[in-house]
């Protein structure tokens, strides 16, 4: 069987390379071939959220805190990255809220991949991700970390600036740190209690201008992000060693 393959792939390469004398012509195939390169990357740099809304109330949707829709009683709506609704860039995350303003549940949502919640009564929050068709999946940077303990997640703001920032979490839960001080944003533990995870997260100064936007909550190792005067801030995973 293996002996008949040197002659399948020499005929392979004959009905695909001009023989001859003949000049090699374009042919459609050709021309198609480096046209479907762009569709590809652009498929893999975008991402489709599509939220079914199961319950009797209007729900809300935003995105990284910042961008804002809704989803009608018993309907389906899909927001797509590069369609008519001009969402934020890619990652997102999706924070839902009911009627009240309550929320439901977030999620995170990347390029190359498209995720569906379906919203039910009572607690009812299930999510699905699917990879676009061509697209693998990104390594975790953090594989291999040792996870959270004691409380959950933490979120660590070590401001080494001189002056108070302000930090928001989904856009609505805030907290403040002086300068020259730091602080611990725990899961379980933090008061008020934090939203759910993942959390975007939007650090400003004091003159209300943003000094650092991320993600946070979206890995099991804990983050730290480090603020000082004229630098650019730094996230790193954070080893509770420095203290739960």
């Amino acid at each position: 069987m293996f002996r008949a393959l040197p002659a399948l792939v020499l005929g392979l390469l004959l009905g695909c390379t001009p023989t001859g004398g003949a000049p090699p012509t374009a042919s459609p195939t050709t021309a198609s071939t480096p046209a479907s390169t762009p569709t590809l990357d652009a498929n893999c740099n975008s991402a489709t959220l599509a939220i079914t809304n199961r319950t009797t109330e209007v729900i809300g949707v935003t995105l990284d805190g910042g961008w804002a829709g809704s989803v009608d009683k018993e309907s389906t709506r899909i927001i797509d990255a590069s369609g008519i609704d001009q969402p934020p860039p890619l990652p997102w995350v999706a924070v839902l809220t009911d009627a009240q303003g309550n929320e439901l549940g977030s999620l995170l949502v990347q390029a190359g991949t498209n995720q569906a919640v379906t919203v039910g009564g009572g607690d009812s929050f299930e999510t699905v991700a699917s990879m676009r068709p061509g697209c693998s999946s990104t390594p975790d940077p953090y594989a291999g970390l040792p996870s959270n303990a004691c409380g959950g997640f933490h979120l660590k703001i070590v401001n080494n600036t001189s002056a108070m920032v302000t930090v928001a979490l989904n856009g609505a839960w805030t907290t403040t740190v002086d300068g020259d001080a730091s602080q611990v944003i725990n899961q379980m533990f933090s008061q008020p209690h934090p939203p759910m995870l993942p959390w975007y997260v939007v650090i400003k100064d004091v003159d209300g201008r943003s000094v650092f936007e991320g993600i946070a909550g979206d890995t099991s190792a804990d983050q730290k992000v480090t603020l000082t005067d004229g630098g650019a801030p730094i996230q790193t995973p954070y080893d509770l060693h420095e203290g739960c």
